[in-house]
């Protein structure tokens, strides 16, 4: 998941799913399928790459 949101180690992404996967049952944990609250770091740009920038 950082590699999807950070936008510097970002590439071309495939996902793949089998065209049978419904046909599929499984017994997931109960906390896999929580909903969860994803902070993204997003660093402040230095100044100076800033001023280069808007030149």
């Amino acid at each position: 998941m950082r590699v999807l949101t950070d936008p510097a180690a970002t590439g071309a992404v495939t996902l793949a799913v089998p065209q049978d996967i419904q046909a599929e049952a499984y017994d997931w944990p109960v906390e896999l399928l929580a909903e969860r609250v994803w902070h993204v770091a997003r660093p402040l740009p230095e100044p100076a790459a800033l001023a280069r920038r808007w030149r």
